[in-house]
């Protein structure tokens, strides 16, 4: 009895080990969506902050009859912890 459960358990193990193998392997990371008003002036300190973080930018908008740019990016969760301060200290 014990030679077939651990024939049991290795071929289980083989398996979930090919199952595995057969998809993609890929990670997944929560982010965030950002949308973000700022000066011409400070633009490029923001993009700064936003790229120290690993965000990714995925667009830039003026705003008409202003200087205000609307930045959209993603941000990952976990390099949110502070950003706002930071954003506010930069710009």
């Amino acid at each position: 009895m014990a030679a077939q459960s651990g024939q049991m358990i290795s071929a289980a193990r083989e398996a979930c080990r090919r199952a595995f193998s057969s998809g993609h392997r890929r990670l997944v990371e929560p982010m965030y969506a950002c949308e973000l008003q700022t000066s011409s002036e400070a633009l490029g300190k923001v993009y700064g902050v936003v790229s120290k973080r690993r965000g990714k930018v995925l667009s830039e908008t003026m705003k008409d009859g202003t200087n205000l740019f609307v930045i959209t990016c993603h941000l990952p969760v976990a390099e949110s912890f502070g950003f706002a301060d930071e954003i506010r200290r930069k710009s």
